[in-house]
């Protein structure tokens, strides 16, 4: 692995209704965020989950070609980060020849997590995007200012054997200790 790389794992998804949703990548040193689609979350969730859908979903389709034809995915980096644009290249091997693919980072995470591939970020990257649990935690701050309500603890999710519905939490950030995610339901009711 090339020094510039730095291993990320998925620690959270979350929805927000108005906004898609997004997922939460720790680095070790430090988490960030970044926003998807709705229909990534829940793609996201169902890799993650090991989960399939009745009906093939375009991540399905694009796995089973992949694993038909024989073809690998070797690993995921997050590259580059350009007018608040997250980029990343998707490395795939068939036989001994390897391909990298420009993708969105989000459909690179889901086909990644079906594999099993490890997921990278550009250290330049991570030294630009700002601490998630730290921007959380100071918004938290702003909003217990400004009278919000604290919330209490939520119960562990129960077991699915269904895939989550396309509405409401897939896995929340509400999920990272010692913060306070009253503010989610504030931008959801929006």
């Amino acid at each position: 692995m090339p020094d510039d790389l730095v291993p990320i794992e998925l620690k959270s998804l979350f929805r927000i209704a108005s906004m898609g949703g997004g997922v939460l990548l720790d680095a070790g040193e430090k988490t960030f965020a970044m926003f998807i689609g709705a229909a990534e979350v829940r793609a996201l969730a169902l890799a993650a989950e090991r989960l399939e859908p009745p009906r093939p979903l375009s991540h399905n389709l694009l796995d089973a070609i992949l694993r038909r034809t024989g073809i690998e995915v070797l690993s995921l980096v997050i590259d580059a980060l350009r007018d608040d644009t997250f980029h990343a290249t998707l490395t795939l091997r068939r036989g001994g020849r390897e391909l990298e693919i420009d993708c969105r980072p989000s459909d690179g995470l889901v086909m990644a997590i079906r594999h099993r591939a490890p997921i990278y970020v550009r250290r330049e990257v991570l030294e630009r995007v700002d601490d998630g649990e730290a921007v959380l935690r100071a918004l938290q701050q702003r909003l217990r200012g400004l009278g919000a309500a604290p919330r209490p603890e939520p119960a562990p999710p129960p077991a699915r054997s269904e895939p989550p519905e396309a509405e409401g939490p897939v896995g929340d950030v509400r999920e990272v200790g010692g913060i306070d995610w009253s503010f989610l339901d504030e931008l959801e009711a929006d």
